[in-house]
């Protein structure tokens, strides 16, 4: 008698389906994962910089007569009427001070080596957080990490039984009672504050504010995290802050747009879509202007200045085109070499919030 059934061809065509089924459903999993990440990055961000900026005036961080210099025992002093812009953050200079290494000045931001690429760059300072007469305390490494980092990622212990809950990690001195949680910080914060500058060089007594938002910014801030003993590059790290050309500006700085970068180390420029750098450029020798941009679109094969270019690239100078999006910027006059314009680039930041202020002379708390 004949009986129906299936064939082992149709069942290895049948396996065959399933499998591919099956695989494009495992190859979505580190997508997902990856865009969870993403927008769990963007969500913290989010709530950081616009705490940030009431934290910000909170605090009296606008009032200058708070602002020390690197060294961390010099007043700033009043600045209103002049072109200096000032990059406020305790984490950094907590751990650096003023101290030259090498050729490299964490007095300055970015920390960038001039003789390298030379440029506008903003003066480093922290915060007093205590004034007496005579007496100036500036912000320790603990208070700067309260107010700067964000504490909401508080730290667990998974225990071996997963029966047991997992248990919240406390914190303190040595010695003391552990009371404060634990918290990853990953997401922190420091601010840029520029004089607001029209394409004329002309600025009053307004402050462009600019909240920088980082995720997982080395808390250590090491200077040299990527020069090996000789002092030379690792192949495979940028350095924390750098600068570099910009060599073209396509759309002669409206809304940003594309500009060309340009650095003679490959290397420093791993600029993706979604970073974010600070142009500069002196309008004047003695009028710096600074501006914040996110990249929308970036170049993913860098060109090189051989003709044709090589691939890879490996005849200095390296450029890589990206697109920008933000404020107009004044374009530099034709046939300047070395371009005024820099791009500084800063690994880790996320976000930037920005607004408008005028420097404070006393806070609400004042006497």
């Amino acid at each position: 008698m004949k009986r129906n059934g299936i064939s082992l061809m149709e069942v290895l065509f049948a396996v065959g389906a399933m499998a591919i089924g099956l695989f494009g459903v495992i190859a979505l999993y580190p997508l997902g994962l990856r865009q969870m990440g993403q927008g769990t990055v963007a969500d913290s961000s989010f709530r950081v910089g616009q705490d940030a900026t009431q934290e910000f005036e909170i605090r009296g961080m606008g009032r200058f007569d708070r602002w020390l210099f690197a060294n961390q025992t010099t007043a700033v002093g009043n600045p209103t009427g002049t072109a200096v812009a000032f990059a406020i953050d305790p984490r950094f200079v907590t751990r650096h001070g003023a101290t030259v290494q090498g050729s490299i000045t964490p007095a300055a931001f970015p920390y960038w080596d001039s003789s390298v690429i030379a440029g506008p760059r903003l003066s480093r300072i922290t915060l007093a957080t205590a004034s007496f007469p005579g007496v100036t305390r500036a912000m320790s490494a603990a208070e700067a990490d309260a107010v700067f980092a964000l504490n909401d990622e508080l730290v667990f212990d998974l225990p071996d039984d997963k029966l047991f809950p997992p248990a919240q990690q406390f914190g303190g001195l040595a010695g003391a009672p552990k009371v404060k949680r634990l918290s990853e910080g990953t997401i922190s914060w420091m601010a840029t504050l520029a004089p607001k500058i029209d394409a004329t060089g002309s600025f009053k007594d307004l402050y462009l504010l600019s909240i920088v938002v980082f995720n997982r910014r080395d808390p250590a801030f090491f200077l040299y995290e990527d020069l090996n003993t000789d002092g030379q590059y690792n192949a495979g790290e940028p350095r924390n802050e750098r600068i570099v050309d910009v060599s073209n500006m396509y759309a002669s700085g409206f809304g940003g747009g594309e500009i060309e970068l340009r650095s003679p180390n490959a290397i420093d420029l791993d600029t993706k879509a979604g970073d974010w750098l600070m142009l500069t450029k002196f309008l004047t020798p003695t009028t710096p202007m600074f501006r914040w941009y996110r990249v929308v679109e970036a170049e993913e094969e860098l060109r090189d200045s051989a003709t044709p270019p090589n691939n890879p690239p490996s005849v200095s100078p390296f450029f890589q085109d990206v697109t920008l999006q933000g404020g107009d910027w004044p374009p530099d006059p034709p046939g300047v070499s070395p371009p005024l314009t820099k791009a500084v680039l800063i690994k880790g930041v996320v976000a930037v919030y920005e607004r408008t202020i005028r420097l404070e002379t006393s806070g609400i708390f004042s006497p």
